[in-house]
């Protein structure tokens, strides 16, 4: 990671607990791995893990030196916070001649390797043995000489360094003699070492018994924040033993009782106990204040303010207001949004299908939803479109064929309507049944399932279909179409257990079946009864011996029969002739009748005409009987009049029987167009979905099929993972205690059902996280390699959102998830709620509500200076409301206002405490750093 780049990265505060760690430490290549294993497990892709929270026991610090100077000076670090844990020295030495730092004229004892003990303390020297020194007892006098000059100059080094006090020239021994600093003029030659006058680390390099010389024997210098001055006849006095490696910009705190007590500055002893019987790391004070250094702001300001300070050493105190709610309530709002997601489709057996609104870019047309293109994929001057035209225009002709035959003018054209109708009819049903006997062949011999080579496409072309892909349809498109398909479900409330059931159905209409599996269609729109129709019309249903045809023909015979041009016998003789005339011309009329409706060559149509010329001459002589026997009284103008009518009704009878006939003949022309376009519809559906999207439709099939089988994992470490928050009930939220205020974590408990709201928005960007990585593969074109990943990733940023929840809570969004404006609003509400938020913050250094973190004993060693001690005021971003409820006010015990928003506030990008975090300065002289090379 380049400097730039960490510039721009979000801080994060890598928390290290060396009391259960510092083998890790020690045997891993690279500290920069401990931090990026860190940040991975949080999460976060990209960060800055330069600030380093350590946690470490009192009693382990010295043996721990290895481990604190390889993180400490490691390259990939740049600030260090050392939270150590544990009883001062003298519980841990063992000693029983503890004393109280402050008897001793309020002067501790910074350091004493300079200053021989003349009368050292066996148990003293188990505990220098203990740190790694040689004791009283070894070393030769070779290794305790060194010379005055030289180490009158180390002496004079130490005394400059920030935080170690003044020199202790003009200081008096307890004898009255001069405290001054040995020089090469008072002390022109080393004393020889004995095993009695050796300072406290013997013959280590800078600590011989040089200052022998100097003092007498038995003295003890006061002034514990001198240069490593002091008297070593009580190890007791010692507070905190740090290795040299922990020194300034090393900020230290010390908790020694992580129950604490209150205590208000200015006090020699504790207003207040808590009632907690064991002192843990668990301890609700303890773990507000490791929340509050996890905020790389409050990491800040006390690695500043605790740096500066003299031993780079402080106390913390703390007051709080913590929004931690209990496992149990997160559990079971992590329950109620895993239900929601893992909710199965509404309706229980229907197949699922997405919403039309769901399916963009490419995947209706790949599903076949829209036939944009269908009528495009053939050219016009392909074969198959010859072939659909030829057999359209056939069928064509012969429907206009059967409509002439309505009119009455095909009688007198001189051919046989009936046989043009039926030719033309035979040849629409030829070509209708070569065109679905080629396609049935191209259906089979193309097919397309398993891919399309080069003589298929070959063969494409010369059938007319346009095989050009388009940019549209690359597997980049569909894969951002299935990406808003499933980013918009998730979002829109549906369950990612319908979301997969959508995509599965989806994968199996992408698989293209091939033009085989169609064959069976082209038998179902074109069939064969269709064919035998066309090829079989039927006879044109015009019988001359039926009963209304000779009626009609009886009737206009006889009237026409009538009439005579004479009268009497004569003009019975030559009225014969009118009468057969009228049989003949009855007779011509249903010869064109019978030679009209033939549609069959093979059809014998002449039987029905002997009973019409036999029911004419009847009617004609029955007629012609009447007007010549004078039966009928009809005067010779009425007898004219029916005669002219008769005759009129024997020219007109054949049209009506033939227009009458032909509207009751229906030959199936009207199916078979039907059946053209149906076929056309069929052959551009399979010609695009089945060869030209072959392709396409196979790769987007692959792409669904992987983004289904990804979405199941999921599915299945959400479904084991919900087995395992159900053994979490919701217990009772744990109350407050001194120090703590559990106002905003009781506001946030009431809002449970909104948390699973925030948690379900959280496992929503899960997901899609997850996601990501899946479009890039999909977008590569490696779909199988999501079953590689997908289940093991998931399951990693699961552990993670859980050990987010509990460090975090939802008071901050995890590093995969958005900052969404629910969660925003729900923390703004809880805090700016709460009334206590602003009384905390008004907490001043005197305010015996802090809880210092130490017991009654180890006050002693602090400094209840209130003008040497720090405060710090911290609280989240979304408290800053509580300013509008006064927190300017003065703070309970009458202090000067705060600065409205005050200058020693720090706001904190997230977090779930606010409060005001105390430092308190130890004692002069109870915190040794031993110099370089000794611990």
């Amino acid at each position: 990671m380049t400097e730039s780049t960490l510039s721009r990265a979000a801080p994060t505060v890598v928390e290290i607990d060396l009391r259960t760690r510092y083998t890790e430490i020690m045997t891993v290549e690279r500290f920069s791995d401990i931090q990026r294993a860190f940040v991975r497990d949080l999460g976060i892709a990209e960060s800055d893990p330069g600030r380093v929270l350590l946690i470490d026991d009192s009693r382990l610090l010295v043996e721990h030196a290895p481990g604190l100077e390889r993180i400490i000076t490691a390259r990939s670090v740049n600030q260090v916070v050392c939270l150590v844990v544990g009883p001062p020295n003298a519980e841990r030495g063992g000693s029983a001649g503890g004393g109280d730092p402050a008897a001793q004229d309020g002067r501790g004892y910074a350091d004493h390797g300079d200053d021989p003990d003349p009368d050292p303390d066996p148990g003293y020297g188990d505990f220098d043995d203990e740190f790694g020194g040689r004791g009283f007892g070894g070393g030769g006098a070779s290794s305790g000489r060194r010379d005055t000059a030289a180490h009158a100059g180390r002496y004079e080094r130490q005394a400059a360094r920030p935080g170690r006090g003044e020199p202790a020239a003009g200081r008096a021994w307890s004898d009255g003699s001069s405290g001054k600093a040995p020089t090469a003029d008072t002390a022109s030659a080393p004393s020889a070492p004995t095993g009695t006058d050796r300072g406290r680390y013997g013959s280590r390099p800078g600590r011989g018994s040089a200052g022998a010389a100097t003092a007498p024997a038995g003295a003890s210098q006061a002034g514990g924040s001198g240069p490593r001055a002091g008297s070593r006849s009580d190890p007791a006095r010692l507070a905190l033993v740090k290795p040299f490696v922990l020194r300034a910009p090393v900020a230290t705190l010390w908790v020694s009782d992580a129950r604490g007590v209150g205590w208000g500055m200015g006090q020699t002893q504790p207003q207040s106990l808590p009632a907690l019987l064991d002192d843990a790391d668990d301890a609700p004070a303890f773990a507000a204040l490791r929340d509050a250094l996890c905020q790389h702001e409050v990491f800040d300001a006390v690695a500043e303010r605790v740096g500066s300070m003299a031993d780079a050493t402080a106390a913390p105190g703390l007051r709080a207001v913590v929004g931690r709610v209990e496992d149990g309530v997160l559990s079971d709002a992590q329950l109620r949004a895993l239900d929601r997601l893992l909710a199965p489709h509404p309706e229980p057996g229907e197949e699922s299908e997405p919403p039309p609104a769901l399916l963009t870019g490419p995947l209706p047309l790949l599903l076949g939803m829209v036939d944009r293109r269908a009528d495009a994929v053939l050219r016009p001057d392909g074969l198959i479109s010859s072939l659909l035209r030829e057999c359209a225009g056939r069928i064509a002709d012969a429907d206009a064929a059967v409509k002439g035959m309505r009119g009455w003018r095909v009688l007198f054209s001189g051919h046989q309507p009936g046989m043009v109708v039926g030719s033309a009819m035979r040849q629409a049903a030829a070509g209708l049944a070569e065109l679905r006997h080629n396609l049935r062949i191209e259906f089979f011999e193309i097919d397309g399932s398993r891919g399309l080579d080069q003589a298929r496409r070959n063969r494409l072309d010369e059938l007319g279909v346009v095989t050009r892909g388009s940019t549209d349809l690359l597997p980049g498109a569909v894969v951002n179409s299935l990406r808003v398909l499933t980013d918009n479900a998730l979002e829109t409330g549906h369950s990612i257990v319908e979301a997969s059931q959508w995509l599965s159905g989806i994968a199996h209409r992408l698989y293209p079946r091939g033009s085989r599996e169609h064959i069976d269609e082209l038998n179902q729109i074109c069939p064969d009864s269709v064919l035998d129709n066309l090829d079989n019309p039927g006879l044109l249903r015009l019988s001359l011996a039926a009963p209304r045809v000779l009626l009609a023909v009886a009737l206009f015979c006889f009237l026409a029969a009538l009439w005579s041009p004479l009268d009497g016998v004569a003009g019975a003789v030559v009225s014969v002739v009118p009468a057969l005339t009228i049989v003949v011309v009855a007779v011509l009329g249903a010869w064109l009748l019978m030679n009209a409706r033939q549609v069959s060559p093979d059809e014998a149509g002449a039987l029905d005409l002997v009973p019409l010329v036999l029911v004419a001459l009847a009617a004609a002589g029955g007629g012609w009987y009447l007007q010549w026997s004078a039966t009928l009284s009809l005067s010779a103008s009425v007898r004219t009049a029916l005669a002219a009518f008769g005759l009129l009704g024997l020219l007109l009878w054949p049209l009506w029987a033939w227009v009458s006939a032909v509207k009751r003949w229906q030959p199936q022309l009207g199916t078979a167009a039907v059946v053209v376009e149906e076929l056309r519809t069929l052959v551009c559906r399979v010609a695009l979905y089945e060869w030209v999207l072959a392709d396409s439709r196979r790769e987007a099939h692959d792409i669904t099929n992987a983004l289904t089988g990804a979405l199941l994992d999921m599915q299945t470490k959400l479904t084991d993972h919900a087995m395992l928050l159900r053994d979490h009930p919701i217990g009772d939220q744990p109350g407050g205690v001194p120090g703590i205020d559990v106002e905003v974590a009781t506001l946030l408990r009431d809002q449970r059902g909104e948390i699973a709201r925030v948690v379900q928005e959280d496992l929503i960007d899960l997901i899609q996280t997850v996601l990501r990585r899946c479009w890039k593969d999909l977008e590569r074109g490696a779909p199988d390699a999501l079953a590689n990943y997908v289940s093991t990733d998931f399951g990693q940023l699961l552990e993670v959102y859980a050990e987010h929840l509990s460090r975090r809570g939802v008071h901050e969004a995890p590093p995969f998830a958005r900052s969404g404006e629910r969660r925003a609003v729900l923390v703004d509400a809880v805090w700016t709620e709460s009334h206590r938020v602003a009384e905390v913050l008004r907490a001043t250094k005197l305010d015996a509500g802090i809880q210092q973190l130490c017991g009654p004993e180890e006050l002693s060693y602090l400094d209840v200076s209130p003008d040497r001690a720090d405060l710090i005021r911290f609280a989240p971003r979304a408290a800053k409301a509580v300013f509008g409820r006064g927190l300017t006010r003065p703070g309970p015990v009458g202090g000067p206002e705060i600065p409205h928003p005050g200058a020693d506030l720090v706001w904190t990008a997230g977090g779930q405490v606010a409060g005001v975090l105390r430092l308190v300065r130890l004692r002069s002289g109870v915190v040794e750093t031993p110099v370089e090379g000794r611990l």
